[in-house]
């Protein structure tokens, strides 16, 4: 990886209002790849997976945040959620540690660090996508909708008084 900053999907800095202070040359540089054209979930997720696709990937494409270079990062992060979920369950159901044998020592068991694993990549990968509150803090959508709603509070202050 090269040292610095990571360079932004050109949809994710513009969001964010060009915070670098790009020229629209520098801008227009960005490779800036095809909105996804297939939105169906691949067949090699699973059925967690295939449902967190369908929730994310119409959000991502809304905001042009999605194309089809990104396709299989997406795959990644679903399958990660799904993996997490899934062993989350697993550590539900069987507690997480168990009883070695002969010995009878209490250690952790396997699915604990597989799930912190599995944890890891979902951060990760969400953090590409902006998913976290940090990683879109600086995102115009996120503040547009709030813009909004104080606009049309505003608005209707005015109409009540005038």
């Amino acid at each position: 990886m090269k040292p610095g900053t990571k360079t932004k999907p050109l949809a994710l800095e513009q969001y964010q209002g060009n915070p670098g202070h790009k020229t629209k040359a520098e801008l227009a540089d960005h490779i800036v790849g095809d909105a996804m054209t297939d939105m169906e979930p691949p067949k090699i997720l699973d059925a967690v997976a295939r449902k967190e696709w369908r929730r994310v990937a119409p959000i991502l494409s809304k905001y042009n945040i999605l194309t089809d270079l990104d396709r299989n990062t997406l795959i990644l992060y679903c399958q990660s959620w799904s993996d997490y979920t899934t062993l989350t369950a697993t550590l539900r159901e069987l507690g997480a540690t168990y009883e070695s044998e002969p010995s009878g020592v209490i250690k952790p068991r396997p699915e604990v660090s597989m799930r912190r694993v599995a944890w890891l990549e979902v951060v990760r990968v969400s953090t590409e996508f902006g998913f976290t509150p940090s990683s879109r803090a600086g995102m115009q959508i996120q503040f547009n909708s709030v813009r909004k709603s104080i606009k049309e509070q505003m608005d209707d202050l005015d109409d009540d008084f005038s």
